[in-house]
């Protein structure tokens, strides 16, 4: 079990591929890939990687 910041570091796209290869990896979490005025973009995220 890890934890992941990545500060606003990835696209969208990018985003959800990392998220979905860490939770197969047993990450707990995933803080704030994407830039955090993008509120649209971190819903579909969310769902993208649930």
């Amino acid at each position: 079990m890890f934890y992941a910041d990545t500060n606003q570091g990835y696209s969208f796209k990018d985003a959800v591929e990392v998220g979905n290869l860490l939770g197969e990896k047993g990450a707990l979490f995933f803080e704030q890939p994407i830039n955090r005025k993008d509120l649209r973009g971190t819903v579909f995220e969310c769902k993208a990687c649930a």
